[in-house]
């Protein structure tokens, strides 16, 4: 498979500040070479590694930390000229092309940013200019930036919700990166908040238009988890669990309950033309199945061409993705990312974002991998 290293660099009229963005956004990246050896079943291992995220830059040197964020490129290798020429273009967020992830490449550590108490990572926008996350508290955060070569600013709390989250649930950043969407408490409806613009605060939203996204066959007592939005905008994911069953009296009367069953990964796609979602559809490869409640394989990004999902495998403790030909295909490659859990893509898969751990200062935060 062959990257689309096309980038915002088509656009030559930007000058110097697309030519430092073309570094973040990977337009320098070689293609990752096919690896026909690899076995595309459930026991495929990709190749791929990731050092752990020690919030050293790519040369060995440690970035210095000023308000939790990290300064310096987020490519460890974009100098001051790049830095100043991007920060001159700041709110020109230029569009990147939809890419494909690559099969069988080795990403690298690139950078992490310190956030104490997070939770859960949420995802990034498609940008890669805006961040989200829940705190161990359950607060909902975000934090945003002017360009994937810049810091992150001060992190924006979202509103306390008038219907609780679900406890240590996921919250799902879209790829535009103005709106955020968790699962309520009992796990039977969406929490959405919504702002206009990167950089504005956050404010509670009705999420009826969300509904429609909820499998047809969700009955009732059924419950959802693990929300995730796909780069593209166009994909959501998330987890299904049908309750348990009286299954009545047997021969001697006496009452068998039926187990709960193990969760069950569901797409939903939006339709361009009207914006609205689709209902869920199950996704049934073995690969991608839940073994039971305490070891699920929950999705966590998606590729902005519709072709990789990201998913975090509890059974092995390991990040994964699986690969299919199209979006109406099933999957049918999978390769372990090993060392970014919670991992999602930005546009042009050049980075992922995933959850990081600062051995040394034993600080959590969000690092990337190139």
């Amino acid at each position: 498979m062959i990257r689309d290293t096309s980038c915002a660099c088509a656009v030559a009229a930007r000058g110097a500040a697309v030519a430092a963005l073309c570094v973040a956004c990977g337009a320098s990246k070689p293609p990752a070479a096919a690896d026909e050896s690899v076995a595309r079943d459930s026991s495929t291992q990709g190749d791929s590694t990731i050092a752990p995220a020690t919030g050293a830059l790519p040369d060995g040197s440690t970035p210095k930390v000023e308000g939790g964020a990290a300064d310096g490129a987020a490519d460890g290798g974009a100098d001051s000229a790049a830095d100043g020429a991007m920060d001159a273009a700041a709110d020109v967020l230029l569009p990147l092309a939809a890419a494909e992830c690559p099969e069988g490449y080795a990403w690298m550590n690139g950078r992490a940013w310190a956030f104490d108490a997070i939770g859960r990572f949420g995802g990034v926008a498609a940008s890669g200019s805006t961040i989200a996350w829940t705190q161990t508290t359950g607060d909902v955060l975000t934090a945003d930036r002017m360009s994937e070569l810049a810091d992150f600013m001060q992190p924006l709390v979202a509103p306390p919700s008038s219907d609780p989250i679900m406890p240590n649930g996921r919250v799902a950043l879209d790829s535009s990166g103005n709106l955020l969407l968790a699962i309520d408490a009992s796990g039977a409806g969406f929490v959405v908040w919504q702002r206009s613009a990167r950089g504005e605060a956050w404010t509670q939203s009705p999420a009826s238009a969300f509904d429609q996204m909820l499998a047809p066959d969700a009955g009732p007592g059924a419950t959802f988890s693990e929300p995730a939005f796909g780069s593209s905008g166009d994909t959501f994911f998330y987890l299904l669990t049908s309750p348990g069953a009286d299954a009545g009296a047997d021969e001697a009367g006496a009452d068998a309950a039926v187990p709960v069953p193990p969760p069950v990964l569901y797409e939903s796609r939006r339709n361009a033309a009207t914006g609205s979602w689709g209902p869920g559809v199950p996704i049934t490869n073995q690969q991608l199945r839940s073994l039971d409640a305490a070891h699920r394989r929950r999705p966590t990004g998606a590729s902005s061409d519709d072709r990789t999902l990201f998913f975090f495998d509890e059974a092995t403790q390991t990040q994964r993705a699986g690969w299919r030909n199209d979006p109406s295909s099933p999957f049918i490659h999978f390769e372990d990312v090993p060392g970014a859990p919670e991992a999602a893509p930005n546009t042009g898969c050049s980075l992922l974002y995933f959850r990081s751990v600062n051995p040394e200062a034993g600080t959590e935060g969000v690092g990337t991998a190139y």
